[in-house]
């Protein structure tokens, strides 16, 4: 076989060797585009004129090369785009994937799967650039909002497992439910942020009831009331973003020693079980503290242990004829 390089000009050569590359890696991605069912755009028909600028003598390839590696540059660059959008879109629905297992313990499983669905479905039905990117995006943000809710910042508001606003309640409410371990924090009676939380050990549960906050302090040292021969023992302990709540000592406050992936369902049993308050991650800790204000409500449900009639602020565990019952007058 004669090799066409040693028949004409070197100039003809070197045009090609610039061209071919980029014809291969062009007919490569309009490949792989097509069988993704993606749009090619201008791909193919550069990629065919290149293939004829190439079958041609030299004097046109000399006056056409400039054109011709200008063209299919920019198809290849169209390509490469699109495919990178692409790429980037099936990276993050994987990573989603992975998030999903975690997010189904605490609760926001089918919130997520919910979305995953749909910006598979989005994705599956792409015909133009606009829907592809538009696509990607929402994957990406699928991602940064699955990851935030591993943090804490679970979502309040979805096609799946919407929190309903309740009518009537106070201005600001913190709803903290021991059975699923996780708090809601609502605002004029409307969920604005929802979050795994750690609660009281079997031995020591969080008590159930009615509460005001009464105390906020932005560090708080806690000393344990057990001996150091008790199981229930711990070391002073400084903690922040604390607010009590119940006068014995229950707060609900930051635990710096407890990882994110620790809260959530189940936690009361886990290592990172408190002697009654509430765990909650740094970020959430702040965000209740910034919000909170002296005699707002706490109620704690999901639990058979009643709080003892003196135990806290307000009696706010005992009916209003219950403590009536109780005066001298």
């Amino acid at each position: 076989m004669i090799d066409k390089c040693s028949i004409i000009p070197i100039s003809a050569c070197v045009y090609a060797s610039i061209v071919s590359p980029l014809l291969l890696f062009s007919s490569g991605l309009a490949t792989s585009l097509e069988a993704a069912g993606l749009p090619t755009g201008s791909g193919w028909a550069a990629v065919a004129r290149t293939q004829m600028y190439l079958r041609q003598g030299y004097a046109p390839m000399l006056q056409q090369h400039g054109a011709t590696q200008k063209e299919l540059q920019a198809a290849l660059n169209e390509l490469q785009g699109r495919m990178d959008q692409w790429n980037g879109a099936q990276q993050a629905l994987s990573q989603a994937a992975g998030l999903l297992p975690k997010l189904e313990s605490l609760g926001a499983g089918k919130d997520f799967q919910s979305r995953l669905d749909q910006v598979r479905q989005s994705l599956h039905a792409v015909h133009d650039d606009a829907a592809l990117a538009q696509g990607a995006q929402a994957a990406r943000k699928l991602v940064s909002d699955m990851q935030a809710a591993q943090q804490g910042a679970l979502p309040v508001q979805s096609a799946a497992t919407a929190i309903p606003c309740i009518p009537g309640a106070p201005q600001n409410l913190i709803l903290i439910h021991l059975a699923t371990q996780q708090l809601v924090a609502y605002t004029n009676g409307c969920p604005w942020l929802r979050t795994p939380v750690t609660t009281g050990r079997p031995a020591l549960p969080t008590d159930r009831g009615t509460f005001q906050i009464f105390g906020k302090y932005p560090a708080f040292h806690m000393v344990s009331q057990w001996p150091q021969s008790s199981p229930f023992y711990y070391k002073p302990t400084w903690v922040y973003n604390a607010m009590e709540f119940v006068s014995d000592g229950t707060f609900i406050h930051n635990a710096n020693w407890e990882p994110p992936s620790a809260y959530g369902p189940g936690s009361q049993y886990g290592p990172y079980s408190s002697h009654g308050c509430i765990h909650a991650g740094a970020s959430d800790a702040r965000w209740f503290f910034d919000q909170a204000q002296r005699g707002d409500i706490v109620t704690v449900t999901g639990t058979d242990r009643k709080l003892q009639w003196d135990n806290g602020w307000g009696f706010w565990q005992l009916s209003f004829e219950q403590w009536k019952s109780s005066s001298n007058l």
